[in-house]
């Protein structure tokens, strides 16, 4: 496994298919779109989505390498709320921004294909990540979610 995982399958995989959903909405369902009370809406929600995705990608991206050139488990800062933090940018963030700033019910299957093609390639890292850190892997992949912040199971333990 390098350090940059099924990163870039998932990448290629991601942009080939976004592409072809793109092509067909543009090309043959242009007037297939919906709004959220306006185009403004639209926008404005997609703006706070990127303005979320780009700095949790950069954040998790300069986090990980630190950790993977240290040896270390990466648990802390973002991969606190997430497992997989540069998935989420993409997959819960950046490209369901791209949707909803277009307007697209085409493109709304591009997120959710993004997240059927992380379940299946993600076992191979975390298999990985298992094998090479052993329980604290496990315990630390019981605690977080992989994509979905866990910001609400942090929240009941604190009160309990």
């Amino acid at each position: 496994m390098t350090r940059w995982g099924e990163g870039p399958l998932f990448t290629l995989l991601s942009v080939v298919y976004g592409s072809i959903i793109l092509f067909f909405h543009f090309h043959y369902f242009p007037d297939f779109t919906f709004t959220i009370f306006s185009r403004w809406v639209n926008l404005i929600a997609g703006i706070v989505l990127v303005l979320i995705g780009i700095p949790l990608f950069i954040v998790s991206g300069v986090t990980v390498h630190r950790h993977i050139n240290e040896g270390r488990l990466c648990t802390t800062g973002v991969y606190s709320y997430f497992r997989h933090p540069l998935y989420a940018s993409w997959i819960v963030f950046l490209v369901p921004a791209i949707v909803i700033m277009i307007g697209s019910i085409v493109a709304i299957s591009w997120p959710v294909f993004m997240y059927i093609v992380f379940r299946i390639k993600i076992r191979g890292e975390e298999e990985y990540l298992e094998q090479k850190f052993g329980d604290e892997y496990i315990r630390y992949e019981k605690e977080v979610n992989s994509v979905l912040p866990t910001i609400l199971r942090k929240r009941i333990r604190k009160r309990w």
